[in-house]
């Protein structure tokens, strides 16, 4: 099955964004351009993953983007550690949250055709002596899938809280498979009502995948608090009048 995509969707207002912004005052549009090219390689990479550590890929990439080796490796620091647009996948290889989204939902889409051909497949070539043997194995397969498809009752509460509904299957995956240390379930939906108050998460079109948020172990981020805690607040967190 083809593990890369021809084609990711993006939003008309994704400029407006103050990452963007922040690319434009350093690169000017011509930098977002660029940015849009380098995007367009990394979906048409394995896995989405687009490999700048071996000298001659970074060249050729460098090359198309119109930069030498030194500004191309400036331009991808600038957007990696300072506007955030790109992140990596592994050590010297790199990729985007936008396309990865769109890679996901692909895949998924790619598998469920399979499946659906598959199973085209296995009904035309079965003959009628077998279409009891047949039925049994699919009404097997489907219970099966039922069996899968069981949600456990700690998902359910991340699912409702989450604000983006996108790829549930995918992110239950994910769900299951988190590694040491494993979270608990408050700590997860602390810190996901937290990412709720961040000034991306109020544009939804930066709100990552369900699956994404989990692979990349985002409860673990760290939040700055500067608001100062007011008299009033603790007298009235003890229950003092706070009214002389």
């Amino acid at each position: 099955m083809k593990n890369n995509i021809d084609f990711y969707q993006h939003y008309a207002t994704a400029d407006q964004h103050p990452k963007f912004k922040m690319l434009r005052v350093e690169f000017g549009w011509e930098g977002e351009g660029k940015f849009w090219a380098l995007n367009n390689r990394i979906a048409q990479a394995e896995n989405c993953c687009l490999d700048i550590s071996k000298k001659y890929n970074k060249a050729a990439i460098a090359n198309d983007l119109d930069f030498n080796i030194k500004g191309f490796d400036e331009f991808i620091e600038y957007l990696l550690n300072d506007c955030e647009l790109i992140r990596e996948c592994s050590p010297g290889t790199i990729t985007t949250d936008i396309v990865q989204e769109n890679f996901e939902r692909v895949m998924v889409n790619r598998e469920k055709a399979r499946e659906r051909k598959q199973r085209s497949l296995e009904k035309v070539s079965k003959g009628s002596g077998e279409q009891s043997k047949s039925s049994g194995e699919r009404n097997k397969k489907v219970k099966e899938s039922k069996v899968n498809n069981i949600y456990t009752p700690n998902f359910l509460k991340f699912w409702e809280q989450y604000p983006k509904k996108t790829g549930k299957g995918e992110a239950y995956k994910s769900y299951k498979k988190i590694l040491e240390p494993k979270p608990t379930l408050k700590q997860i939906l602390d810190s996901l009502e937290l990412h709720k108050k961040t000034e991306q998460w109020k544009d939804k079109q930066f709100i990552p995948n369900p699956s994404t948020w989990i692979n990349q172990r985002r409860w673990e981020d760290e939040f700055e608090t500067d608001t100062p805690i007011k008299k009033e607040d603790i007298l009235q967190e003890f229950g003092f009048d706070t009214v002389a």
